[in-house]
């Protein structure tokens, strides 16, 4: 176990780290955060698995950090199940989703 590893642990032991519970990623996308990417297993959002993010507030932009993955669908339909809050259509094409492929 690395010093690291061991810094986690003494400060919560069920700190969840994403390599103890991914193993065998196939296809990735990038996400565009270096840093956030580096915490992935495979260096970013896993192709074809369903992700959860859970942010402290919602409305910080937590959809830009699925926007790469998004916009790879193209033209496929993408659900949003219960979105925090009521989809803005305009935002949405701001980032290169059309509110006709959110279902």
């Amino acid at each position: 176990m690395s010093v690291s590893e061991r810094l986690l642990d003494d400060i919560h032991p069920s700190i969840w780290r994403t390599p103890q519970l991914v193993r065998g990623v196939g296809r990735t996308v990038d996400m565009r955060y270096v840093s956030l990417s580096a915490e992935l297993s495979g260096g970013g959002w896993p192709v074809g698995a369903l992700i959860e993010l859970l942010p402290q507030r919602f409305g910080n932009g937590e959809l830009g950090l699925l926007q790469p993955a998004l916009v790879s669908f193209g033209k496929r339909p993408i659900a949003l199940i219960e979105p925090p809050h009521p989809l803005n259509g305009t935002g949405l094409a701001s980032i290169g989703l059309p509110l006709g492929s959110i279902v």
